[in-house]
């Protein structure tokens, strides 16, 4: 079992809430995230037959809640923007910039871009597309 302690690493580490904005808000909506998906899987889980417009109506639960259910989502969507670096703030993560060097880059190179058919896109360590 998982103890406080290695949850709060994700929370901290793995997630990058800094503390800024609504971070109980945004940790409710990530929980809440993880519960719906839960519920799916059992759902799906319990009966290789199971009812697929309750699936569905699962599936679409979570769509709402990833979109709508919470302004904890933004906060965590800001949350990650700069734990990635891509952005910077003073004292509230709601009045951020884009970082100078890794977000202003990261725009750069993505401005024009497919995000579909960036994302096939790999390199190995070297740096040889793959």
């Amino acid at each position: 079992m998982m103890t406080e302690q290695e949850a709060s690493r994700i929370v901290w580490e793995d997630l990058h809430f800094c503390g800024c904005g609504d971070p109980a808000s945004a940790l409710a909506w990530v929980v809440g995230a993880l519960k719906l998906i839960e519920a799916k899987d059992v759902l799906h889980n319990q009966s290789p037959q199971c009812d697929q417009d309750e699936l569905d109506a699962a599936w679409i639960a979570i769509d709402v809640h990833f979109m709508t259910e919470q302004h904890g989502g933004s906060w965590g969507l800001w949350d990650w923007l700069d734990g990635a670096g891509l952005i910077e703030h003073g004292t509230s993560i709601s009045c951020s910039w884009v970082d100078f060097d890794r977000g202003e880059g990261f725009l750069e190179v993505m401005r024009d871009k497919d995000p579909a058919e960036f994302l096939k896109l790999r390199w190995d360590d070297e740096g040889e597309s793959v």
